[in-house]
């Protein structure tokens, strides 16, 4: 394996092992991690006499052709002291939701050898080969010397430093502008101080900022159907209405996710006009019913005045 290609490792301890012991058809999941822009989980589970781990690749199946070549290592610790250890190829491609690796076991033979303390401990390195279809390429460094020339505060996300400038950020974001008005005055009160403020973001995914930042600074390429969700969110978290407005022009006029998909996060996001596209662009009474909410409550009176006037030109 060439030291240049690109590698990220998984692990999971599953403390629910016992809990298949009573249901021969169940499963569980571990946290979903994103390396390399793609959002990645380990699962396990139980079909009656066999006993299966996954490692899904959780990457949006749209229209658009993608393929990921890998090699798969999987290390499972034993009963016994022992390490199991794998090594396989796999391709995973947009033909499937999702796309997985798995490994086989019969369930008694796995409980007897790799259950310690009712808990079942892997470890999945993954090595990447090769991609089709897939842009996690950075557009804009914002830890160059460049950037490091001409910012004047530092994000920091997961340890990552990002450089930018304040007078940019507060013109496209309502969150900083507040920030650093208030950090502006503190500064003065505290004049001697000459180096860069950084300012730490917790609970924000460094790649997603890295994106964020991006359609900020106009690179609109960084929006795609795996980016949108994450970048919305910190549109919405950072009070960004040029963020939203690129994400929403993007969620009309090029992404492939379905009108479902797309209600969803309209709603979720109260993104009004897309909503309203999706509902007009529904062409059957089966397709406009699956947006419809087992709780009425959820929806408000103008959604529904919409979702019915829809239902009645769909019935006439």
């Amino acid at each position: 394996m060439s030291e240049d290609q690109e590698s990220f490792v998984m692990k999971h301890v599953f403390d629910n092992f016992t809990m298949l012991e009573s249901n021969e058809k169940t499963s569980f999941c571990g946290e979903t991690e994103k390396h390399f822009g793609v959002p990645w989980r380990i699962r396990i589970s139980r079909e009656r006499s066999m006993f299966k781990v996954f490692l899904e690749c959780l990457r949006f199946c749209g229209k658009k052709t993608w393929r990921i070549n890998s090699e798969i290592k999987w290390k499972i610790p034993k009963k016994d002291g022992k390490l199991f250890e794998k090594t396989e190829n796999y391709v995973l491609e947009n033909d499937s939701f999702p796309g997985c690796c798995s490994l086989r076991f019969l369930y008694e033979n796995a409980k007897e050898e790799y259950m310690i303390d009712g808990k079942f401990e892997i470890e999945v390195q993954v090595f990447i080969i090769g991609t089709i279809g897939i842009a996690h390429s950075i557009l804009r460094n914002f830890d160059d010397d460049v950037a490091k020339e001409f910012s004047d505060v530092v994000l920091v996300a997961e340890n990552q430093k990002f450089y930018v400038n304040k007078m940019y950020l507060a013109l496209h974001s309502t969150y900083f502008k507040t920030m650093f008005s208030v950090k502006s005055e503190e500064s003065m009160e505290n004049s001697e101080s000459s180096e860069k403020s950084e300012i730490e973001l917790k609970d924000v995914d460094a790649y997603d900022l890295q994106k964020f930042l991006e359609v900020l600074y106009g690179e609109i390429e960084a929006l795609n159907d795996d980016t949108v969700e994450e970048i919305l969110n910190l549109a919405d978290m950072f009070e960004s209405k040029t963020a939203r407005t690129n994400c929403l022009k993007f969620l009309i006029k090029t992404s492939d996710r379905s009108l479902k998909m797309k209600f969803e996060i309209a709603l979720k996001h109260k993104l009004s006009k897309l909503s309203s596209l999706c509902i007009s662009e529904m062409s059957t009474v089966t397709e406009l019913r699956s947006v419809f909410p087992e709780d009425p409550k959820m929806y408000e009176p103008e959604l529904w005045a919409e979702l019915y006037k829809r239902l009645l030109d769909l019935t006439r």
